[in-house]
């Protein structure tokens, strides 16, 4: 699975405008899910998830940008990630908190993924909800662990409980010799939309 991401950042008198547009962004033609982020910074997100890179081409091929969005943001940027730890089912999140991880080198790179990948897998077996996916352009050497919830209040339980474990204390010294820069406080994002279904 791979999933195109695209970042807008907003023109503050236009923000209302922008998010109501993006929101309409998503028909069961074009399914996407969209996301606020609630803190360090305004921005919406547009994530729409292709099987494989030739679905991706294909809808690249066919995407022509919505006239209705010119005007309303004053940056937009985009990237390619895979997937390649699905969240466990359950119901639609809420809000999501991205942890991101810069590898140093490529060697770095594929030992931190496996780590990561089991760390979360880990979780998700203790009844976490986490996805990982890894850059496959424009991001650099960088993986993402996604956690969904359904509340803040959850997410405040998981940082004074998940966070503080000593497993998570554990991984954090594995791969501190692996990383670029130190890890930063994860993100937080509100979902606005999930994929609109026939």
């Amino acid at each position: 699975m791979f999933i195109q991401r695209a970042v807008f950042q907003p023109i503050p008198e236009r923000v209302p405008a922008l998010r109501e547009a993006l929101l309409a962004l998503n028909t069961p033609a074009n399914p996407v899910t969209v996301l606020r982020r609630i803190w360090g910074g305004l921005e919406f997100i547009v994530l729409g998830a292709h099987e494989s890179l030739a679905a991706y081409e294909d809808w690249y091929r066919r995407f022509t940008p919505d006239p209705k969005l010119q005007g309303l943001y004053a940056a937009v940027s985009w990237e390619l990630w895979e997937q390649t730890v699905a969240r466990p089912s359950g119901p639609p999140p809420k809000f999501t908190a991205r942890f991101t991880y810069h590898a140093a080198s490529l060697p770095a790179m594929r030992e931190l993924r496996s780590l990561v990948e089991e760390h979360r897998i880990a979780l998700n077996a203790a009844g976490a909800a986490f996805s990982v996916a890894i850059a496959a352009s424009g991001a650099g050497q960088a993986i993402h662990a996604i956690n969904a919830f359904q509340g803040l209040a959850e997410w405040e339980w998981f940082r004074a409980t998940g966070l503080a474990s000593s497993a998570t204390l554990a991984f954090a010294q594995k791969i501190a010799p692996l990383l670029a820069k130190p890890a930063e406080p994860p993100e937080v994002f509100e979902i606005r939309a999930t994929p609109a279904r026939a």
